[in-house]
């Protein structure tokens, strides 16, 4: 079997879901980085959407990071990752969906993209008063989201699945862009993120 190879950065969450999928099911694999909306016309043609992450393996490539996690489950099935339940699992991958639209949308396009991409990788200045409008109001009512769906111990179906791996890869982008859970707010999100 040919070693996986996935083009991405290791700053994506996209990307991050992966790896921790490749490394919770023991599969080899070795990361090309490449910086996300970049890269050359070869890129396109295996992303057409010029987005990471990809996987490579022996039977072609495959772009989308909850595909390719789909792909990984189905072909190395164990340990799942995935509720058996039929309810649970389309549950956790509606938190799959969740994570990457909607924490996508506030952690990584309006959080860490104003307070570390535009001034490091495009010189730009960050938006304070956007900043400050998704700490305001997007913020909370995402983590208000979490919290409900939160147990009080342990992981969300009971067992490491895809939702909480997807919900967790945002927020190390979060701690990047140097934001904390108020852990007296939200007191079950902080202790299963941090």
């Amino acid at each position: 079997m040919r070693r996986v190879q996935i083009i991405g950065s290791y700053l994506s969450p996209y990307v991050r879901k992966v790896l921790v999928v490749l490394d919770l099911k023991g599969i080899p694999y070795e990361i090309d980085p490449i910086v996300p909306f970049f890269g050359d016309d070869r890129f396109s043609r295996i992303s057409p959407l010029r987005r990471i992450p990809v996987l490579l393996d022996e039977r072609g490539a495959l772009p989308d990071s909850s595909v390719i996690c789909q792909y990984l489950e189905e072909r190395y099935p164990e340990p799942r990752l995935y509720p058996t339940d039929v309810t649970d699992r389309a549950r956790a991958r509606w938190l799959e969906e969740y994570a990457d639209s909607r924490l996508g949308e506030v952690f990584i396009w309006r959080l860490f993209n104003q307070v570390a991409i535009k001034p490091a990788v495009w010189g730009e200045q960050t938006d304070s008063k956007a900043v400050e409008e998704t700490l305001k109001y997007d913020v909370p009512l995402v983590l208000d989201y979490l919290e409900s769906l939160t147990p009080r111990d342990g992981f969300i179906f009971g067992v490491v699945s895809i939702a909480d791996i997807s919900l967790a890869s945002f927020f190390r982008n979060a701690k990047f862009a140097r934001f904390q859970v108020d852990g007296a707010r939200w007191p079950l999100r902080m202790s299963i993120v941090f």
